[in-house]
């Protein structure tokens, strides 16, 4: 199976961000910030020499104020 959490570590990144694995985050992280936990990797269908993942992510955007929220989520 393909890993790809350095992937969405990656584009996640790019906002400018730092990037955190929700498992880690702690009051100290700096905000605003984006945290993401990988929610389910599970295999939908297999054959003999195929398989099809479903890979969910929840990932979270932290700030201080409203404005902030709205700006980086987009």
């Amino acid at each position: 199976m393909i890993n790809v959490t350095p992937e969405i570590i990656k584009a996640l990144s790019e906002t400018g961000l730092k990037v955190y694995n929700e498992n880690f985050l702690t009051s100290k992280c700096e905000v605003p910030c984006i945290s993401y936990y990988e929610y389910d990797n599970s295999i939908n269908a297999q054959g003999d020499t195929l398989a099809y993942s479903n890979i969910t992510y929840h990932i979270k955007v932290w700030a201080k104020t409203q404005k902030e929220l709205v700006d980086y989520s987009i």
